[in-house]
């Protein structure tokens, strides 16, 4: 696909703090309380009560609010590259992001 994701700062390579960050927010945090939500939900947590169901739950709608929000932002960063600072560009493109619409 010819993409990369770089540093907004300088261009250059994320440092392992940053994507370590950016791909805990992107994949692991949602697929994880997507999965915590789901095995409550299959063991009763929801009918029971359970903070643990409920907590989950609440995490994974706001996440799924910031993503929408982030969408309709209209400069293509999600919450996992503002956090990062970082940028998917194609490969030898600026690294400035779009001014948000």
């Amino acid at each position: 696909m010819g993409l990369e994701v770089v540093a907004v700062a300088d261009g250059g390579s994320l440092t392992v703090g940053a994507a370590l960050a950016r791909n805990t927010l992107k994949i692991l945090l949602p697929w994880q309380a997507g999965h915590v939500t789901a095995i409550a939900a299959m063991w009763g947590g929801f009918e029971d009560g359970d903070p643990v169901a409920y907590t989950s739950s609440i995490v994974v709608y706001v996440l799924i609010t910031a993503y929408a929000v982030m969408c309709l932002r209209g400069s293509g960063r999600g919450p996992h590259d503002l956090l990062a600072g970082s940028v998917v560009r194609p490969v030898g493109a600026p690294a400035t992001p779009s001014p948000p619409r």
